[in-house]
Parts: structure tokens; C-alpha cells; sequence
């Protein structure tokens, strides 16, 4: 390697790469061949992640992780329990002192947003809505916002 003290350089090939490079060259050999209807990019909708029941006292807004599971490849592993303890670390930083949520083994967060009025809570429900997405899945998330442009978009 080193000749009277000075470096020498050797070839460069895959086998004296270091393992991390090798691997980045196999995912660029991926990256050319052509996407299978499966390994498509699941889009998720922040209209199929919202619902609102309303009730005598007020509304209880519940957001389904299902689709975004679905994303990420399923329920278990790393991804599903990261996308977990992102949507309670969400909720306790959103939610005021007296708001409370809860998380149901089936996926769903339910939570009440003590807001005067409806329309109020619905709008800050959907920001929630919206952050989780963005910070889950990225630009894999259709978010209210977008969803409202395009709207105007077919109105106009």
C-alpha cells in the first residue's frame, strides 16, 4: 500500500469496495428496472385517514392508520411501531391540557378536540391529519390542503 511512505492507488473494483458502496451499487441496478403494479407507490388520501362521529356532547374525530400501514408495508416491524409513537408524540404536542386521545390495537387513534365551535375543531383535526402524513409517508400524502386546492381547481 504505501511505497517509501508515499500512498499508492489501487484499482478500483467491487470487491475491494467496501460493502456499503456495493450495496448502493445494487440499489442503482434496481433503480432502472421497471416497476411492477406491486411495488408501486401507495398514495394515501387524508379523506380516508379523517372520520368524525358527532355526538350529543360534541364530535370525536378518529384517524385510521390503515392506508398508511399499508404504505409503509404493513402493521408490524419498525416502520408501524415508529408510525405509532409519531401519531401519540403528534397528539400530546397538539392536543391542549384538557384533550385527551386514545390508541386502539385495530389502528385508530380517537380524540376529542374541545374547540367552540365545529368547524373550528374539524379545520385543526385536519392539520393533525395533514403533519402525520407528511412526516409518515411524505409526498405519498395527499393532504386537506391539496385536496381543497383541487377542488377549487374543478369549481373554477
Amino acid at each position: 500500500m504505501f511505497e517509501s511512505g508515499i500512498p499508492t492507488k489501487t484499482p478500483t473494483t467491487a470487491m475491494n469496495r467496501p460493502w456499503r458502496l456495493r450495496r448502493n451499487a445494487w440499489y442503482a441496478e434496481d433503480m432502472h428496472r421497471p416497476v411492477a403494479a406491486d411495488d408501486a407507490p401507495i398514495l394515501v388520501s387524508a379523506e380516508t385517514v379523517l372520520r368524525e362521529e358527532r355526538f350529543a356532547f360534541g364530535a370525536v374525530f378518529i384517524i385510521s392508520l390503515d392506508d398508511i400501514f399499508r404504505s409503509l408495508g404493513g402493521r408490524t416491524g419498525r416502520l408501524a411501531d415508529a408510525l405509532r409513537l409519531m401519531g401519540e408524540s403528534l397528539l400530546r404536542m397538539r392536543l391542549g391540557p384538557d384533550e385527551r386521545f386514545s390508541y386502539h390495537a385495530d389502528g385508530l387513534f380517537r380524540f376529542r378536540l374541545r374547540d367552540p365551535d365545529l368547524e373550528s375543531a374539524r379545520l385543526r383535526a385536519e392539520r393533525i391529519v395533514d403533519e402525520l402524513g407528511r412526516r409518515a409517508i411524505g409526498t405519498r400524502f395527499i393532504t386537506w390542503e391539496s385536496l381543497r386546492e383541487e377542488a377549487e381547481a374543478l369549481s373554477a
